[in-house]
């Protein structure tokens, strides 16, 4: 399941962190501009999460 917090980014811009926990895989985060961006990635996490495993850590940017 994904999280959303906005947090103060450089420059004193605001930014999203989004977080995505799942019992049995590694905790994921990563940081967007936009909130779009940011529930984009989450739902492309989400669903490779479902069948491929490896694919998450790809779109997580860990491998």
């Amino acid at each position: 399941m994904a999280s959303f917090r906005q947090r103060p980014g450089p420059g004193g811009r605001r930014v999203w962190q989004v977080r995505i926990k799942k019992k049995g895989y590694q905790e994921q985060a990563r940081t967007f501009d936009l909130k779009t961006e940011g529930e984009r990635w989450a739902k492309q996490v989400e669903a490779a999460g479902e069948s491929y495993p490896d694919t998450v850590e790809r779109l997580a940017g860990i491998s």
